[in-house]
């Protein structure tokens, strides 16, 4: 049998710790401060948002499981009922772009594709929607959630378990169609007074997952591990 190096288990530990540490800076946490308006008609210009009373944003790769035709679906029956009213944003690139264009052509005037866009402009066009919305069929850790909250956005989302406990006074889970999803979006955002509440509840969810926290959580663990006898 192999013996193993003295120091194996440091080494492991903070490999791990390397790790987590660079998947910590996969996303971003803001301190949510507002866009003027001038950067959001930028914002607006630049991207062609629809000119509707609310947005509805989506972040991510362009691929099935995302459940982004479910969301196109979602627009479609809110602008049956109120035209003009819903807007959506569709953030990201992949595979299933031209199928999702072609889904939504109806809609042209109330979806846009921007495809992948700067870290900047990324982080104005969460603040640039009123709800987030995310449809997938599975996630692990849901970054995009993570940065929606910090962004002061309530949230609604797919009942999967990532996000279970996440959304509490700030978001809503629900059943994988578009009904559920046109149900929740268009509850949630026709009250102002509970929009300011989830907006305040976002930011009070998101606290734990601060960058501040997370570095200290890191810088910790690199002590432990390094530490003598560790």
């Amino acid at each position: 049998m192999r013996k193993a190096k003295p120091n194996q288990k440091k080494e492991d530990t903070v490999k791990d710790l390397n790790g987590k540490f660079t998947r910590a800076k996969a996303f971003f946490l803001t301190d949510y401060k507002g866009l003027t308006h001038k950067e959001l008609e930028d914002l607006r210009r630049r991207y062609r948002l629809p000119a509707t009373e609310r947005l509805i944003l989506t972040v991510g790769v362009l691929i099935p499981r995302k459940g982004i035709d479910l969301l196109i679906e979602a627009v479609r029956r809110l602008d049956a009922v109120s035209p003009g009213v819903h807007g959506l944003i569709i953030v990201g690139d992949g595979p299933d772009r031209e199928r999702l264009v072609q889904l939504s052509k109806d809609l042209e005037a109330r979806v846009a594709f921007t495809g992948r866009i700067p870290l900047e402009d990324l982080k104005r066009m969460y603040q640039v929607a009123d709800l987030f919305a995310m449809p997938s069929h599975y996630e692990g850790l849901p970054t995009v959630v993570l940065e929606a909250l910090s962004s002061a956005r309530p949230v609604v989302g797919s009942n999967i378990p990532s996000l279970h406990g996440l959304l509490e006074g700030c978001g809503r889970l629900v059943e994988r169609t578009p009904e559920a999803f046109a149900t929740a979006i268009e509850e949630l955002l026709a009250d102002d007074q509970r929009v300011r509440r989830m907006r305040a509840a976002a930011l009070e969810a998101v606290r734990p997952y601060s960058w501040q926290r997370l570095a200290a959580t890191v810088e910790k663990g690199y002590e432990s591990a390094m530490a003598p006898g560790g």
